[in-house]
């Protein structure tokens, strides 16, 4: 059987904004305490609140036209170029020092559902803008663009990109749902937590996500690689090599290369997952015909899986798994082998005991045989007196046959 293997890396360091592949074997990443290096690390926001939630980290979700803007870094690494149809190329540092100066501007990272009524705020987070160029850069290109809002007759705003200097810790996230809540009472919540931080990432350090479940999904879309792929998911971490496709969310403790890994929550999933992310088409529905498949499909196979009461208005089907390394640095590169330390079940919540009954199948297994073994033996003994006896009885027992 083949090793499970990492096979790709995905870093987004604008949030929402296009990504960077790795995926030629060898190619590395840095890890630091809130994900991969330099990932969400800049955002976009409405700076006036007129066209979306004044000061709020930016989504595909609220701005399509995000999936649009590529992202690049400099041969040198000490630039981010972003780059848009019909813009010029626009290059900000990289380094937070060269920032140190700039405006305060404090983040939303928040939203309301785009899926049910509700609203969500994990946190506040001090950031600083990128400047009046990047500003300017982005105000012209989305207003313009945004045939939509326009279309309806909402004013322009003015669109600022921000730097966030530092991370913010999960285990501060204001209590939204119902899984953040269980971190107070339950030390095996507050453990998935402890330690991870974050950038302008929606929930966690990492997305992960198996290729082999990628290929499962579009067996039954009916679809192949050329039109479907990790990609719309918006993974940082992408395995093969699993035994079976959804594996990945049986994993509740897991090594890739030095890093170890900690499960946090399967993560349910918007309208992202069924957009282009990369070329002209880029922010569009991939399946014209059936704009939600790939999340219907997933709803079709896993009823179960839609709505999970852990996540209280986040709803939506799972499809990737979000995943913490407790802030520890390191390194990732691709082909990096996986090791899996500690099995759970996706949906333990609802039933602590076959948890138990994953984590610890080993020794239960071990004393299983080791009863199965006692008894055996037992039963070997018992049953060779039971013979022994039942010879004397018979031959006791013979005179009085015989001399019948």
């Amino acid at each position: 059987m083949q090793d499970m293997t990492l096979s790709q890396i995905w870093v987004y360091p604008v949030k929402a904004c296009q990504g960077i592949q790795l995926a030629e074997t060898g190619q590395q990443w840095n890890v630091t305490s809130t994900g991969f290096e330099l990932d969400r690390q800049w955002c976009v926001i409405d700076s006036l609140g007129k066209r979306h939630a004044k000061c709020e980290a930016l989504s595909q979700r609220k701005c399509k036209l995000l999936a649009t803007i590529t992202v690049k870094i400099s041969e040198d690494g000490t630039m981010l170029l972003l780059g848009a149809p019909g813009m010029a190329e626009l290059a900000v540092p990289v380094a937070e020092d060269q920032y140190l100066s700039n405006e305060d501007v404090e983040v939303h990272c928040a939203g309301k559902s785009t899926t049910t009524a509700g609203s969500w705020h994990l946190s506040s987070m001090m950031g600083k803008n990128a400047g009046h160029e990047a500003e300017e850069w982005l105000t012209n290109y989305l207003n313009s663009a945004d045939d939509f809002l326009n279309g309806r007759g909402i004013p322009a705003t003015k669109y600022t990109l921000v730097r966030s200097l530092k991370g913010r810790s999960m285990m501060e996230y204001n209590r939204e749902f119902p899984i953040l809540e269980k971190m107070d009472s339950d030390e095996d919540y507050a453990a998935r937590f402890k330690g991870n931080e974050t950038r302008f990432q929606d929930f966690a350090p990492f997305l992960l996500i198996s290729a082999d479940s990628c290929d499962w999904l579009i067996e039954k879309m009916n679809s192949n690689r050329d039109v479907y792929s990790e990609a719309p998911a918006r993974p940082s971490i992408v395995v093969k090599g699993t035994k079976r496709a959804w594996d990945e969310e049986n994993w509740k403790e897991f090594t890739i290369g030095n890093v170890r890994f900690r499960k946090i929550k399967e993560c349910p999933r918007c309208t992202v997952p069924c957009k282009q992310q990369v070329g002209a088409k880029a922010g569009d529905f991939i399946f014209e015909d059936s704009k939600l498949k790939p999340t219907k499909t997933l709803k079709t196979h896993f009823p179960e899986k839609d709505g999970d009461e852990e996540w209280g208005s986040w709803r939506g089907p799972f499809f990737g798994v979000y995943v913490g390394h407790g802030g520890q640095p390191g390194a990732l590169k691709i082909g990096d082998k996986i090791e899996v330390n500690k099995e759970t079940v996706w949906d333990s919540h609802k039933s602590p005991l076959r948890d138990f009954v994953v984590a610890n199948k080993v020794a239960i297994a071990t004393s299983s045989f080791a009863m199965a073994a006692l008894i055996l033996g037992a039963a070997f003994v018992w049953g060779k007196g039971g013979r022994s006896g039942s010879s004397e009885s018979t031959s006791s027992s013979s005179p009085s046959v015989k001399g019948s």
